[in-house]
């Protein structure tokens, strides 16, 4: 409390500096940290047990086992590292999903050769799921009852409980 009584606003409201506002610009510049990772032989470096990939065509920083300085913008939530040409490019955490269908790259002879083929349109999963439970919906996408209740489901809502 100050010796004279005064509010926080009217304090406030005496300060004769006038406020200077930051811009957009200015905010995104200040809110950044730099994290040091080292790039794995698969081409991911590790942020908070999340693998994020590092393309191989930026340049130095995307070789495998260089260290690489990544940008985290903390207002945009994103993480970059530089290219060749010091632009900084986004990194995205790896999609293992796309990666284990994904075509490996050969060298060589066989590069030049190489046909790819789709991935199969049911996984193995799939397939084990469909010999050991059946379809839970028909061809019109109206589902299915649960088997032994044959004769005792109904797939209307109206109708009266048993």
């Amino acid at each position: 409390m100050s010796a004279r009584l005064e509010s926080p606003w009217e304090r406030w409201s005496r300060d004769p500096r006038a406020l200077s506002h930051l811009t957009e610009e200015d905010l995104r510049r200040a809110f950044v940290t730099y994290l040091w990772r080292t790039v794995s032989k698969d081409g991911a470096v590790p942020i908070d047990n999340t693998g994020y990939e590092v393309p191989r065509d930026i340049g130095p920083s995307g070789r495998r086992g260089a260290r690489v300085q990544i940008t985290h913008r903390l207002i945009e939530g994103g993480y970059y590292v530089p290219d060749a040409n010091g632009q900084l490019v986004r990194i995205w955490p790896v999609d293992l999903a796309a990666n284990a269908r994904a075509p490996r790259a050969r060298r060589g002879a066989a590069a030049e050769q190489e046909t790819t083929t789709a991935p199969p349109a049911k996984t193995a999963a799939d397939l084990h799921f469909e010999s050991e439970l059946g379809p839970v919906i028909d061809e019109e996408g109206n589902a299915l009852p649960p088997s032994g209740l044959a004769g005792e489901w109904t797939n209307n809502p109206d109708a009266e409980e048993i």
